[in-house]
């Protein structure tokens, strides 16, 4: 498939080579409605492979956020986002997507949770927290689970909901959680089990990899030699992907502003590398997982 637009053309030949971060980039670029088409795929669509002659469904994590963090940069509104306003705290979206179900954090630049299944289900019994003042409760085989607020400065607060995922996450969000407070409970229901799938923090495609190859076998050799390749390097990340540098350098940051500098509906991120700045600069902004999107001067 040959998709185009405004003089550029980029071929896609296979679900594996659209994993780079240099073909999501190239996607972003082209801004157009068979790009967009292509990321909703690499989004919503499980992938097959075939090992042993066994054909199997494959579910990336890196390919369906990675296709997540370049259809927001086109459009951070597009209809297929479905975002979720969290009193102004946290957005959620909540993905109708094939494969095995994943819920995904970030650390950096944008607080969001993203749901890769629009049906998953926390699995009970159900003992969470969300933050200091929220507890997230439900017996065994319960259908339904309670949210209740307790704050020695305001009334108690309760809220009975579904088992859902994005249920709770609304109801949570109904009780003034912040983003820390919810990607607490959701680190939590992963360590108890409750989640019914994957828990992924920051799963961002990565340039600088290293892979293998089988090499052409020569005349008296049994097996084939295997070769290393790098594709890409690791300092030449578009800043689409902004985990990519603060997950290897301690102290790296990014802004948590939502809104383009033009004013525009594209997500705040470029397909330019990540800038070197001063770490003074650096200083000033929000960063941190557990400490999340709080001021490094902040972390006491």
């Amino acid at each position: 498939m040959i998709l185009g637009g405004k003089g550029r053309r980029t071929r896609v030949s296979s679900m594996g080579w659209l994993r780079t971060v240099a073909a999501l980039a190239a996607l972003t670029i082209l801004d157009t409605p068979e790009a967009r088409d292509a990321l909703i795929k690499l989004m919503t669509v499980a992938g097959r492979e075939t090992v042993d002659g066994i054909e199997r469904e494959v579910s990336s994590a890196e390919t369906r956020y990675g296709a997540f963090r370049a259809l927001w940069t086109m459009d951070k509104r597009d209809e297929c986002l479905a975002s979720e306003n969290m009193n102004d705290e946290f957005k959620l979206h909540v993905i109708d997507a094939e494969g095995d179900p994943m819920v995904h954090l970030t650390r950096f630049r944008v607080p969001e949770v993203v749901l890769f299944g629009a049906d998953q289900k926390l699995q009970t019994p159900i003992s969470l927290t969300a933050g200091r003042h929220i507890m997230i409760t439900a017996p065994s085989g319960s259908e339904t689970v309670t949210v209740s607020r307790f704050d020695v400065h305001d009334e108690d607060q309760q809220i009975v909901t579904t088992t859902s995922v994005a249920d709770i996450i609304r109801a949570v969000g109904k009780l003034k959680a912040a983003y820390p407070d919810v990607a607490q409970m959701l680190v939590q229901a992963e360590k108890q089990s409750n989640l019914p799938g994957r828990l992924e923090i920051d799963a961002l495609p990565e340039s600088g990899r290293t892979y293998y190859r089988m090499a052409a076998v020569a005349p008296g050799d049994h097996k084939p030699a295997r070769q290393e390749v790098m594709v890409g390097s690791p300092g030449a990340v578009p800043n689409m992907f902004p985990a990519v540098t603060p997950r290897k350098k301690q102290g790296a940051a990014a802004s948590t502003d939502h809104s383009a500098a033009d004013g525009s509906d594209r997500g705040q991120a470029s397909v330019v590398d990540v800038s070197d700045e001063p770490d003074e600069k650096k200083s000033s902004r929000r960063r941190g997982f557990l400490g999340l999107f709080r001021p490094a001067n902040d972390s006491q």
